[in-house]
């Protein structure tokens, strides 16, 4: 009802009461009410592609576990912590250039 303006971190409703009469709702988020804005996919078209990357992800870490137990390679573990470590900088970057 009304008409709403404005981004994950901040929003303006204006709804119509009578003839000559509005009312006019300004909305600031918190950082958990940024969180759930983007768990909700109202975020940049940028954060969403992620979403789907992170998807595929978890489906190919699945099948990766599976194969890490079986053969149970220990000797990369550097590189696999660097990877873990890459991956939450951009998530938080991409997090960041949404709001």
């Amino acid at each position: 009802k009304g008409i709403t303006i404005g981004g994950t971190h901040y929003s303006a409703n204006i709804t119509q009461n009578s003839t000559n009469e509005y009312n006019i709702t300004l909305k600031t988020r918190s950082l958990l009410g940024d969180m759930i804005m983007l768990h909700k996919d109202k975020g940049a078209w940028y954060f969403s592609v992620l979403s789907v990357g992170f998807g595929i992800t978890l489906f190919m870490l699945y099948i990766s576990g599976l194969m890490i137990t079986l053969f149970a390679n220990k000797k990369d573990r550097s590189k696999q912590f660097a990877v873990l470590g890459v991956g939450v900088v951009v998530t938080l970057l991409l997090a960041y250039l949404s709001l």
